[in-house]
């Protein structure tokens, strides 16, 4: 009763073993690597922003290139201008509120 072995050291609750510290810290010094990485990646592409992958494909200047062309005898445009010079609806301040939540 009184021989108990006293070379078996009783782990607290709660306390990690030691191999789960060291996978802890393989996994913390692993994520720490990639953040660093990752950063040397954020400073490189700005200081060197004119990389192979944005420069555009075509011989056609960036400053040309437009999505849709807009001119005074476009259609779309017309309807944009119509619908910008139409007056905005009212609204009254009771309108604003948040609605009853069922």
């Amino acid at each position: 009763m009184f021989n108990r072995d006293r070379s078996q050291a009783t782990v607290p609750a709660g306390a990690l073993s030691r191999e789960k510290q060291i996978a802890l810290l393989i996994v913390a010094a692993l994520a720490a690597l990639l953040l660093l990485i990752g950063l040397a990646y954020a400073v490189y592409y700005s200081l060197h922003p004119a990389s192979a992958a944005a420069k555009p494909l075509s011989g056609i200047p960036r400053d040309q290139i437009t999505a849709v062309p807009l001119g005074p005898d476009d259609p779309t445009q017309a309807r944009r201008d119509d619908l910008a010079a139409r007056p905005m609806r009212t609204g009254s301040p009771a309108d604003a509120q948040p609605s009853v939540l069922s």
